[in-house]
């Protein structure tokens, strides 16, 4: 069942990658709910065929995802990237990422996390956060699903159309890999 969108503010979005924030939260950006952006990874590493030199594809991607977030509101001043090697997370204790990450948040903030179902191990790494924080967590799918789980939120969102406008370098890439782009988030309250 899809359910209307929550009247929450102060949401500090975590992605792990570049475009992980449309394809998860974008109801909360367009409601100018979102006040700061965290992007854990530089999103450097280029699957299916490379198209560019690794550094332009990081800036490439870096200033997708600060045009996506200004656009609704979020101040460049709050958005954050921390520059982790893509795909490499499980290798860094998760310890680190946390003390980065609590040196930019406040108590009042609330958390929007990637879910622990999701596929990608960048994704359930990050998920791990959500154990660490005092704040209030509201996890959100990129790929996985929470399979009518009652407790889930469904919202309506045709994320691909965002994906396609704001973020060039990553649409055709996923295109070309099938992604499930869907036509609802889902988000689960911790």
């Amino acid at each position: 069942m899809l359910k209307t969108l929550p009247s929450l503010n102060n949401l500090v979005v975590i992605a792990p990658h570049p475009d992980d924030e449309v394809i998860g939260c974008a109801s909360f950006f367009k409601n100018r709910q979102v006040k700061k952006l965290i992007v854990v990874t530089d999103g450097g590493v280029q699957t299916i065929r490379k198209t560019m030199a690794n550094e332009k594809y990081v800036l490439k991607r870096q200033k997708e995802s600060s045009t996506f977030a200004t656009r609704f509101g979020v101040n460049l001043k709050n958005i954050y990237f921390l520059g982790y090697h893509d795909g490499q997370l499980n290798r860094i204790e998760i310890k680190e990422i946390f003390q980065k990450i609590a040196l930019l948040i406040k108590p009042e903030e609330i958390l929007l996390i990637p879910s622990n179902l999701d596929g990608h191990q960048d994704h359930q790494c990050i998920s791990k956060l959500g154990g660490y924080f005092r704040n209030k967590v509201i996890y959100y799918t990129i790929t996985g699903s929470y399979n009518e789980d009652q407790s889930v939120l469904k919202i309506k969102c045709n994320n691909k159309l965002l994906v396609k406008k704001y973020y060039l370098s990553q649409y055709w890439r996923l295109l070309k890999s099938n992604f499930p782009f869907r036509t609802y988030e889902e988000y689960k309250f911790a």
